[in-house]
């Protein structure tokens, strides 16, 4: 564990050691395993950030699931913020209509592109959306759909690591890291 690192042209000093993430993630386990006694959701996580936190939360589950898998962009390159309609392609081969579906998300900030997900699955007509997100930025947040589930609120600061990355960078960390 390294208590600063360097991307590209950033500096990271650490902010979330990866024993602290992993007991949250057990945490939140439990109360999904409570939520979803009995029923079989379709969980669907964003790639390419969500998956290090869904492969983390998937081996503490004790109910059944149908897993999926979507991708969504939000920033452009050299992350500079598209503040129109996030870039996405929400293509998943389960059926979701009648049947609840969680988002497993790295992070949410905005909420901008947790809403515009929202709405595009209401259209399957899924018995719920549920969203549970590793990071939630409350300071940041100015959507509809908060997440459901949240591993950690953080403030309003670029981090890397644990899945999140800068320019496809750190996303293998440990740890997550905040910009210095």
């Amino acid at each position: 564990m390294m208590s600063e690192i360097n991307l590209h042209d950033k500096t990271f000093k650490l902010y979330l050691k990866n024993e602290q993430i992993e007991s949250r993630i057990s945490e939140l386990a439990v109360e999904l395993n409570a939520r979803f006694r009995g029923d079989v959701p379709v969980l669907l996580p964003v790639l390419k950030g969500g998956f290090r936190f869904w492969a983390s939360l998937c081996p503490k589950l004790n109910f059944a699931y149908e897993v999926d898998f979507i991708k969504l962009s939000s920033y452009g390159k050299n992350i500079v913020r598209d503040e129109r309609v996030p870039k996405f392609d929400l293509v998943h081969t389960l059926p979701t209509e009648g049947r609840s579906v969680v988002i497993v998300e790295d992070i949410v900030d905005k909420g901008v592109t947790a809403d515009a997900v929202h709405s595009t699955l209401r259209v399957e007509r899924p018995s719920s959306v549920f969203f549970a997100s590793l990071l939630f930025k409350p300071d940041a947040f100015e959507g509809k759909h908060k997440p459901d589930w949240i591993g950690f609120s953080i403030e309003n600061k670029f981090v890397v690591g644990f899945g999140l990355d800068y320019n496809e960078r750190g996303r293998e960390l440990p740890d997550i890291y905040q910009i210095v």
